[in-house]
């Protein structure tokens, strides 16, 4: 009989699940209800150690009641491994969760292509244009998206599987009555509605820093496979790697440039066999028969393509040195000097030409330019993007210029989003300018 008392007693046994709760389950066939009755003498035969069997010595029941009455009035739900949809792929992992706390709709994480993107929170422009757009195309193809809600690429990640009108899962490291970081609070509660906000941290536990590292091992234990885009040598997102090694999941890298920090991770990675992901296609390719995966709804699919769409031009020239990193014979093409041939027409007008008609011509041809792109930014964008378009104004626009009254994250994304249709570029310095 499910008695989500005893779930939530058992679980406060242990700071997370572990090595002990497992053992413990796997002796008494997951039955909790034989497990509170058992006494000091058997947790320490089974577990080994003394503290777990002092701790789950203390029968009361009152801390668990309150939590269900406060998750009860706050609309959070509890997934434990009793539970129909408790996903196999976490039951079947090494230091299970024992209680999961949820905001949104828990899906099948076992009948779905899931994939979990996690990077590092001081993210390049190129992590950050990668992960948005990988993202977006994620979710449209079907699959999952499950991050961790960080600054960061977490965020960022979060943010384009929901523009890309599809479901994301946000494992926490936390108790679920908060945001963390706060400046995710309306990212958080879209997730929590479009999505599934979790965390096995029970409500009012602060963002301790040893919740992170345990943290992953859900991430990737939800996952068919994970996806590091950036990231130092030591980094978080390379403890979630390590665990998704560990778990058998499939694991894909962002290549970045030799010798930067935020690439160390993923190349590395790449070096001892990780696949390489540039795109989303080069990660759903193996699972093109899963359900729900639709192959035909990627804008650039590697094993299809053979030049970049026109949709992407402006996202790969905004850039020379990112061009040049990637590919040596664009280093070769643009490190050319660009030889522009005279037109003869020219060559054969009069030295002297009229001004006024100069003056008269200039402008009238900016102001067609200016409203043939108006019309081709109301034909491509959405409501939003267009919006941050006119916010842009003329020249040059720093994205923190947008941000209060915008928000942060979705003022980058639309960003990414507006870049790929082509409907503005980056500069040097961060900035964008409308085109």
């Amino acid at each position: 009989m499910y008695d989500p008392e005893l779930w939530l007693w058992f679980a406060g046994g242990f700071m997370t699940g572990g090595r002990q709760s497992d053992a413990l389950l796997a002796e008494f066939g997951g039955d909790v209800e034989t497990i509170y009755k058992l006494g000091a003498k058997d947790y320490i035969r089974v577990t080994g150690s003394a503290a777990t069997a002092k701790n789950l010595s203390d029968k009361s029941l009152i801390r668990p009641r309150e939590i269900l009455k406060w998750c009860k009035d706050n609309g959070v739900s509890l997934m434990t491994p009793d539970n129909p949809l408790y996903p196999e792929k976490l039951r079947l992992m090494p230091h299970k969760p024992i209680a999961l706390y949820y905001k949104g709709t828990f899906i099948d994480f076992d009948a779905v292509c899931a994939v979990g993107m996690v990077g590092t929170r001081s993210m390049s422009e190129y992590g950050r244009r990668s992960a948005c757009t990988i993202a977006l195309e994620l979710a449209r193809c079907g699959a999952a998206v499950v991050s961790g809600m960080a600054a960061g690429i977490d965020g960022i990640s979060h943010r384009g599987a929901l523009d890309g009108g599809g479901y994301t899962a946000a494992v926490l490291g936390c108790g679920i009555d908060r945001p963390y970081p706060e400046f995710h609070a309306d990212l958080m509660a879209e997730i929590a509605e479009k999505g599934c906000v979790m965390t096995e941290y029970p409500p009012f536990t602060p963002p301790r820093g040893l919740n992170f590292p345990a943290r992953n091992r859900i991430i990737s234990g939800l996952s068919s496979s994970v996806f590091v885009v950036e990231g130092g040598r030591k980094s978080g997102a390379m403890i979630t790697a390590r665990a998704a090694l560990f778990q058998g999941r499939d694991l894909c890298a962002l290549p970045g440039k030799i010798g930067e920090t935020n690439s160390e991770g993923p190349n590395e990675l790449l070096r001892q066999g990780a696949r390489l992901a540039a795109s989303a296609g080069d990660i759903l390719k193996i699972y093109s028969m899963a359900n729900g995966i639709d192959l035909s709804k990627l804008s650039f699919n590697p094993d299809k393509e053979t030049e970049v769409p026109k949709s992407y031009s402006s996202r790969f020239s905004a850039s020379k040195s990112e061009a040049t990193s990637a590919d040596p014979a664009a280093q070769t093409a643009l490190s050319q000097p660009d030889i522009i041939k005279p037109d003869p027409a020219e060559t054969a007008r009069p030295e002297k030409q009229s001004r006024k008609a100069a003056e008269v011509s200039e402008p009238e041809d900016k102001a067609d330019d200016t409203q043939k792109s108006r019309e081709r930014a109301a034909a491509l964008l959405t409501d939003d993007e267009l919006a941050i378009w006119n916010a842009m104004g003329n020249g040059i626009c720093m994205p923190d210029t947008l941000f209060d009254a915008y928000g942060g994250s979705r003022v980058l994304t639309l960003l990414s989003l507006m870049e790929i249709k082509g409907t503005v570029c980056s500069t040097p310095g961060g900035g964008y300018k409308r085109i």
